[in-house]
């Protein structure tokens, strides 16, 4: 069981690497829809002005706690399955919900540190703007 699961991963892995290196077909519409989204993004007022610094570290820190969020995620789902998995071994339970309580703690970081971030790049923008 375990070889035919490990095969279909190695299979599905393979898939979603290799399958879109060979479809190829028709870049010269997928070049005229880029150059008409630019178009539009342009005549709608999107990347005309120039980005503030503090819009910077804005969008970096937004994508950095997004990536930290997904860890999270898989973290949990981790646990959850060592939880489901253990058959009732004591040891693998206490390793389950501790995982389980780490993330959980993490995320709550996360979720802090999030607003903190957010108050304070808004207080910053809001005093320079003045």
């Amino acid at each position: 069981m375990k070889k035919n699961a490990w095969m279909f991963g190695l299979f599905s892995n393979f898939l979603l690497v290799f399958v879109p290196l060979f479809v190829y077909a028709q870049t010269e519409a997928a070049d005229t829809v880029k150059t008409g989204l630019a178009v539009t993004a342009k005549e709608a007022g999107f990347g005309t002005e120039s980005q503030s610094i503090y819009d910077l570290i804005a969008g970096v820190i937004n994508v950095l706690l997004g990536f930290l969020g997904i860890i999270i995620f898989l973290f949990i789902v981790y646990a959850g399955y060592l939880y489901l998995t253990s058959q009732g071994a004591d040891e693998k339970i206490k390793q389950a919900k501790k995982i389980l309580s780490s993330s959980l703690t993490g995320a709550v970081i996360i979720i802090s540190a999030y607003a903190l971030s957010s108050y304070i790049l808004g207080a910053l923008a809001t005093a320079v703007s003045k």
